[in-house]
C-alpha cells in the first residue's frame, strides 16, 4: 500500500471511530495544569463557592501528615492554593468536611472531622480568611473526637444548620448530635442515633420517606447498616432491618443516594468491599427492593465511594465507583440507560479510570468551569499517590442548573426538594435534594445539576421542608442557573431568571 493510501485509509478509520456512539473519551485528567495535583494521602473532596465570586472552590482533606487543602478556583476552573488558611497548627489531619452557613451571614463555614483528632469548625471571615471557632461545639467532650463522617441538616426545622458526627470506632463512643440555635449548639442527647455504637463511613442525610423531614443513614464496616428515620421532636426510628440498605453483615464502604429512576424519591448506590455492590430502589414508604445483575453489582471489587451524577447530561444519573486497594487500583463508570439497566463505558468514555490505579477515598463532582457538565475529582488515598481531576468534555447545552438559598430554612436549605417537569406537564424529567456529605467523607457541589434536552422547556419547582413554601418557575429554557431564595409572598425574588412564589402550588406532590 503506498504512503497516500495507508495515509487516507487511517483518516477514514479514524472518522469512523470517532462517529461511533461513545466511542469518543468524556473524562480526561487535568489535575497538575489546574493547580490541584496532589500526592498526599488525600481523603473528601469538598466542593463549594466560600468567596461568593460564583464558581466552585475546593477543599481537600488530607488524612496523616498534612493540614486540609485550600484551591481558590479563579474563574475559570484553575485554582490557586492558598495555605495560609487551615495550617497543622489548626488541623493536623482530617478525613471528612462539609460547607455550611452555620452562622447565617451570607458565606460558608466549614467543618472537618478527623480520626484520632478534635472536630474543627472554622467561620469564614467574608474576606477570603478563617477563624478557627470549634469552641462553640463542644470544648470538653471526648465523643467529639475521632469523626469519620460530618452530616449537615436542619433536623429540628427551626432554620439552622445542625451537625451530626459518626465516631470511627465502637470503643470511642456513641455518635453526637448537635442542635445548632442562632449560631450556639447544643448536644442532642440520647436518641438511638446518638448511643448507636458502629463504625461509619459516611452519613447520608437525606429524606428518603418524603415526609418533610430529614433522616440519616449510617454505612459502615463493622456491622448491619442502619437508616433513623426522623419522627420529629428528636425521635428516631431504625428502619433499614431486612431491606438491601442494611447490608447486613457486609462491610459498606460509602453510599449514594439519588433518584435513579426519576420517579420523585431517592434510591441508594452503596459500594461493598465484597465485589457485589448494592443497588436499592426506593418504592416509598420505607420499602426498597434490590436490583441485582447489573454491572454496577459487580464490576469493582474493593470498591469504594459511589458517586451518582448525569455526567453526559441525557437525563439519567450515572455511577461512578472507586476502588479500594492500597497498591492502587481502578475505578468504573457506568452509564444509566433508564430502568435500572446500567452499561460500563469506562473504556469509550473513561478510559484512563482503568489506568489510573490509587488506593481510592473520596471523590466529588462540581462543573468547576462552569460549561454545562459535571467534572470529577478523584482522591488518591495513599500516600505518594496521585489524585486526579477529570474535567469533562461533554459540552453540549442539555442542562439546567438550580441554586437554593434558604432563607426561613437553613442558608444552604438542605433536604429542599428540586423537580423539573416538562413544561405545562406533570412528566418528571428531573429531581434530586440538596445534600451534605455523600460517597466516602466527600462533599459534591451545592448547585443542583440536571441534564435536559436543549430544545426543551421546562417547569421547575422547590420545595421548602422546613417553612413548608414551594417555589415555581414555568416555561424555563435549558442551559442557564436559577437561583430560588426562599419567599412566602408573590413578590419574585431577586434571581437571574424572576421567580414567583406561592404556598402550597405544586404540579405534583411527591411528599
Amino acid at each position: 500500500m503506498s504512503r497516500t493510501n495507508l495515509f487516507l485509509a487511517v483518516l477514514t478509520l479514524s472518522a469512523v471511530l470517532v462517529t461511533l456512539p461513545g466511542y469518543a473519551q468524556i473524562f480526561t485528567d487535568d489535575a497538575a495544569a489546574r493547580g490541584v495535583s496532589d500526592t498526599a494521602a488525600a481523603q473528601g473532596p469538598v466542593f463549594g463557592d466560600y468567596d461568593n465570586d460564583g464558581d466552585e472552590d475546593m477543599v481537600l482533606c488530607v488524612d496523616v501528615g498534612g493540614a486540609a487543602r485550600l484551591f481558590v478556583n479563579n474563574g475559570s476552573g484553575v485554582f490557586t492554593e492558598d495555605t495560609s488558611q487551615f495550617t497543622t497548627a489548626d488541623i493536623a489531619e482530617s478525613n471528612a468536611a462539609c460547607w455550611f452557613d452555620y452562622d447565617k451571614d451570607g458565606d460558608l463555614d466549614i467543618i472537618f472531622g478527623a480520626v484520632y483528632m478534635p472536630t474543627e469548625l472554622f467561620e469564614n471571615n467574608g474576606d477570603g480568611t478563617f477563624t478557627n471557632v470549634s469552641s462553640i461545639l463542644s470544648a470538653t467532650d471526648e465523643d467529639f473526637d475521632n469523626a469519620f463522617a460530618v452530616g449537615i441538616g436542619d433536623f429540628d426545622q427551626n432554620g439552622d444548620a445542625d451537625v451530626a458526627i459518626a465516631i470511627f470506632s465502637t470503643y470511642e463512643g456513641p455518635n453526637p448530635m448537635y442542635f445548632n440555635t442562632a449560631g450556639t449548639f447544643v448536644e442532642g442527647g440520647t436518641s438511638p442515633f446518638s448511643t448507636e455504637l458502629v463504625s461509619p463511613r459516611t452519613i447520608n442525610v437525606i429524606d428518603f420517606d418524603n415526609d418533610g423531614d430529614l433522616d440519616i443513614y449510617l454505612n459502615h464496616t463493622q456491622g448491619d447498616s442502619v437508616l433513623y428515620r426522623n419522627d420529629g421532636g428528636n425521635v428516631w426510628t431504625e428502619v433499614a432491618n431486612g431491606t438491601p440498605i442494611e447490608c447486613a453483615g457486609r462491610a459498606g464502604r460509602g453510599s449514594a443516594w439519588g433518584d435513579l429512576d426519576m420517579d420523585g424519591d431517592l434510591d441508594c448506590v452503596i459500594a461493598v468491599g465484597d465485589a457485589d455492590n448494592v443497588i436499592a430502589r426506593n418504592d416509598g414508604g420505607g420499602t426498597f427492593t434490590a436490583i441485582t445483575g447489573t454491572p454496577v453489582n459487580t464490576g469493582i471489587a474493593a470498591a469504594i465511594c459511589p458517586v451518582l451524577f448525569d455526567y453526559d447530561n441525557d437525563g439519567d444519573l450515572d455511577v461512578f465507583i472507586h476502588t479500594l486497594l492500597g497498591a492502587g487500583g481502578p475505578a468504573a463508570l457506568y452509564r444509566n440507560d433508564g430502568g435500572f439497566t446500567f452499561t460500563d463505558v469506562t473504556a469509550t468514555d473513561a478510559p484512563t479510570f482503568s489506568t489510573d490505579l490509587v488506593d481510592g477515598r473520596g471523590a466529588a463532582v462540581a462543573d468547576i468551569d462552569n460549561d454545562g457538565d459535571l467534572d470529577l475529582y478523584r482522591g488518591g488515598g495513599g500516600a505518594g499517590q496521585p489524585s486526579y481531576l477529570y474535567i469533562n468534555q461533554t459540552n453540549n447545552s442539555n442542562w439546567l442548573k438550580v441554586k437554593v438559598v434558604g432563607t426561613i430554612s437553613d442558608p444552604q436549605a438542605f433536604g429542599a426538594e428540586v423537580s423539573v417537569y416538562q413544561a405545562g406537564t406533570s412528566t418528571l424529567v428531573g429531581y434530586s435534594q440538596v445534600q451534605s456529605q455523600s460517597g466516602y467523607e466527600s462533599f459534591n457541589s451545592l448547585i443542583q445539576h440536571f441534564g435536559v434536552p436543549a430544545a426543551g422547556t421546562y417547569d421547575v419547582q422547590v420545595y421548602f421542608p422546613t417553612s413548608g413554601i414551594t417555589m415555581y418557575q414555568s416555561g424555563v429554557s435549558a442551559t442557564q442557573m436559577l437561583t430560588f431564595v426562599e419567599s412566602a409572598g408573590p413578590t419574585p425574588t431577586p434571581t437571574e431568571t424572576p421567580i414567583v412564589a406561592e404556598v402550597g402550588n405544586t404540579w405534583k406532590d411527591y411528599r
